[in-house]
């Protein structure tokens, strides 16, 4: 596994989460650089991608039944191994939320105080609760960039007992989000995201995260 990333670098996140730095560019998903125009002018866009055109100009999305992931038994134990395997599943319910619009087991894996999940969980709602929906966004971990357990022994990290950081390069996918009339194509994009996870000697759940641009430099 590569340990890129100082554990220094990783304390300071740890230290956005706990409050004492303002927390910025809260989302994995972002539509940012997507080709866009409305179904009526991108007739040739919309009949390429198999979408359908409905009769009052909206757009059908592709029949799909995606199931619910289900989280490896490697998970389950408090120490690397499952810190990675449980950061690995957020993705998979990240990827599930969009291709379904259904954010239960999303929003059942992150804890309450988790902003960064909130945001993702909006997001998703904001267009499949308005008649709009996602396909193929799916995010893949290219990259294990540093999994390292918290140590509580200063007041900025006392509140982060049983948790692991973890740093991982994620691949967005080419896609398509259609939403306000509007089809958007994403293009591909790498990100690195940042996440907190707790063990309450169970499981685990997402206490926060992040997301930047792969192409930012590093924390040393």
């Amino acid at each position: 596994m590569t340990r890129s990333f100082h554990a220094a670098g990783l304390l300071a996140l740890v230290l956005v989460f706990s409050g004492l730095v303002m927390l910025s560019g809260c989302s994995v998903f972002s539509p940012s650089g997507a080709q866009s125009g409305s179904a009526a002018q991108s007739a040739d866009v919309v009949m390429s991608g198999d979408y359908i055109l409905n009769e009052d100009g909206t757009l059908r999305k592709p029949h799909v039944t995606p199931s619910v992931p289900t989280m490896s038994e490697l998970a389950f134990q408090f120490n690397e191994t499952g810190a990675e395997q449980a950061a690995r599943h957020f993705i998979d319910l990240i990827n599930y939320s969009w291709a379904s619009g259904d954010t239960t087991a999303l929003d059942e894996f992150s804890e309450e105080r988790c902003t960064y999940c909130r945001v993702i969980s909006e997001q998703v709602h904001d267009v499949y609760d308005n008649g709009g929906w996602a396909h193929g966004v799916k995010y893949t971990v290219m990259q294990i960039e540093g999994n390292y357990p918290v140590k509580t022994d200063s007041p900025e990290t006392a509140g982060f007992s049983d948790c692991y950081v973890l740093a991982l390069r994620v691949q967005r996918s080419e896609s398509d989000v259609y939403e306000s009339l509007t089809l958007n194509r994403l293009s591909q994009k790498d990100t690195r995201l940042f996440l907190v996870i707790h063990w309450d000697g169970n499981g685990w759940s997402v206490i926060e995260g992040k997301g930047e641009d792969a192409d930012a430099p590093q924390s040393e």
